[in-house]
């Protein structure tokens, strides 16, 4: 909702309450999960929730990449003999 409104009043390519501009934009990318899914929520009954649940998913996913990333530097160092003599 709010999100929405502010690209709304910043761009004027998108209005928020008009998904079809997105596609004359060619929205694709992050902006779909910053710009398109919060105009759609924002028309969705309990759309708070739902926004709630979808930025925690994505809050989610990104605490997993994070912990895939440092496994595998920790698995190189470690595989190079590092940290075998702490």
């Amino acid at each position: 909702g709010y999100l929405a409104s502010e690209v709304a009043s910043s761009n004027p390519c998108i209005e928020s309450d008009n998904l079809a501009d997105l596609a004359a934009i060619g929205l694709s990318g992050t902006g779909l999960a910053f710009i398109a899914f919060p105009i759609a929520v924002s028309q969705m009954p309990g759309g708070f929730l739902w926004a709630f649940v979808f930025f925690l998913m994505l809050l989610c996913l990104g605490i997993d990449s994070e912990f895939a990333m440092v496994e595998s530097v920790v698995t190189v160092l470690e595989d190079a003999g590092y940290g075998k003599k702490m």
